[in-house]
């Protein structure tokens, strides 16, 4: 797999961000790839035949799982205290095009909503 470029759009009820950076796509498995290095270095994987995407660093990880206008339970793990955390999330959309992912859903417990694309 070669690098590839790629924008990132995040908007949530406090957040609106547009970054750039490089991953990876494997087109065989359709999986995207990719590091956040903000504070941290996060590895996010968004695989696209199972409509999930996790997210882990040295303090977190988490796995959300995407189901179009369904409710999910999806585990958030906190390392340093060893604590699971069940964050149920409803899917408004999961949509996969030829070069951009976009990824529409609501925080249930704090009632915020995300709207995630990625352009590969």
């Amino acid at each position: 797999m070669k690098k590839q470029k790629i924008h990132i759009t995040l908007r949530t009820n406090d957040i609106n961000e547009e970054y750039n950076l490089l991953g990876e796509y494997d087109e065989e498995h359709k999986v995207l790839s990719y590091q956040e290095k903000k504070e941290l270095i996060t590895i996010v994987k968004i695989d696209l035949l199972k409509k999930c995407l996790s997210r882990e660093n040295k303090d977190y990880s988490l796995h959300y799982q995407f189901q179009e206008n369904k409710v999910t339970s999806n585990s958030f793990h906190l390392k340093e205290i060893n604590q699971n955390m069940i964050i149920k999330i409803k899917t408004e959309k999961f949509l996969v095009t030829e070069n951009k992912i976009e990824i529409q859903y609501t925080l249930l417990d704090s009632n915020e909503k995300v709207n995630y694309q990625v352009e590969f």
